[in-house]
């Protein structure tokens, strides 16, 4: 029984060498190809004592506090035909005490987001590269999708909404 797990993890090995050889051929290949897309690798950074967010470049800062947010990130439009645009913002709420624990927090906002989309698809209690708890939860309602990221510190609820949606850019604001 040892012998064939010892041969079956070699199996798997070896599949996955086999893989990323591939990978990386189909790579080579890409690059050489004149319609590929070249992908932005500067980023900048959105820091502030309470919370930092790495961003695309080209994306643009929002930060009057429109709807509530501490900063809302916009992706530009690809093309003049580009009709979607993804966004994240971020909502910053001051907790009444420290009786509020992270779990209490998000079934109440689960219940208040639940009006507007009614049906949760995952609910994951998570853990941050710093170790610290959050929560993924996705709703979804008539025609879309939600995420929501949930995270308290400093009796602090950190609520990031990523969104992408349809329409012209220039009507967000």
């Amino acid at each position: 029984m040892k012998k064939l797990i010892t041969i079956i993890g070699i199996c798997i090995l070896i599949i996955t060498l086999n893989a990323c050889k591939k990978t990386e051929k189909e790579n080579d290949e890409l690059s050489s190809n004149e319609n590929t897309v070249k992908v932005e690798k500067d980023w900048e950074t959105l820091d502030k004592s309470e919370y930092s967010i790495e961003y695309p470049k080209n994306w643009t800062v929002d930060e009057s506090g429109t709807e509530g947010t501490v900063f809302m990130l916009t992706s530009p439009s690809d093309s003049d035909t580009d009709k979607v645009t993804q966004s994240v913002n971020t909502v910053i709420e001051n907790l009444p005490n420290d009786n509020i624990d992270l779990d209490a927090y998000v079934k109440a906002a689960i219940n208040q987001v639940k009006t507007v989309y009614p049906n949760i698809l995952k609910k994951e209690k998570m853990k941050s590269d710093t170790g610290d708890d959050f929560y993924k939860v996705v709703f979804s309602g008539k025609k879309e999708e939600m995420n929501q990221y949930y995270h308290i510190k400093n009796k602090k609820a950190y609520i990031l909404k990523p969104f992408s949606f349809s329409g012209v850019k220039n009507s967000i604001t």
